[in-house]
């Protein structure tokens, strides 16, 4: 799984939601965690805002294996997090 989070520095849910991301990673370096700056005005970071049209932040862009990305908008918990990585595992079973 692949989570790419669309935040902003001025942000208050993304500032939280970086230090959720930060402990999830540490118990899942499995998951590879992509976190963009929507601030950042450099070609690439604006095509990956264009392409998955961020319009509110925090964004969460979920990538699995086998089946369609998801997309969810707003601060995700740390519960929230575990129980995504858990139905990928299911589906891949």
């Amino acid at each position: 799984m692949r989570i790419i989070k669309f935040g902003a520095n001025w942000c208050g849910p993304c500032r939280v939601y970086e230090n959720i991301l930060k402990e999830f990673r540490v118990d899942h370096p499995e998951v590879e965690i992509k976190e963009i700056n929507v601030e950042d005005e450099s070609s690439e970071v604006q095509e990956l805002v264009s392409k998955y049209g961020v319009k509110n932040i925090p964004l969460t862009i979920f990538q699995f294996a086998d089946r369609d990305e998801e997309k969810r908008a707003g601060l995700i918990t740390r519960n929230e997090l575990e129980i995504i990585l858990n139905s990928e595992a299911k589906c891949q079973n």
